[in-house]
């Protein structure tokens, strides 16, 4: 079960956000479909969290920006990378 968690948080970089046709048939106001905007939050951005736990960007998976470790020194892994998060999840 760790492992899977771990698989699907590190293949959880994309959000696509669907909207159906009719509902754009007879209005002026823009969907999100229609909408051609790209935003990239800046490494270390919280960009969502979960049961009050946050999640980092980190860019590339192959990047890395040292240790993350706990008040008492525990390491909890490479900053902002999916195994710290579920290390994290789970100390916290």
């Amino acid at each position: 079960m760790f492992i899977g968690l771990v698989k699907i948080l590190c293949l959880l970089k994309l959000v696509v956000v669907e909207t159906n046709d009719a509902m754009t048939s007879n209005t002026d106001i823009p969907f999100i479909s229609d909408i051609n905007v790209t935003v990239t939050p800046q490494i270390g951005e919280v960009i969502d969290s979960y049961n009050g736990i946050n999640v980092y960007f980190n860019g590339d998976q192959a990047n890395v920006f040292g240790r993350a470790l706990t008040h008492d020194n525990y390491n909890l892994g490479l900053k902002y990378q999916c195994v710290e998060y579920v290390k994290r999840f789970y100390y916290i």
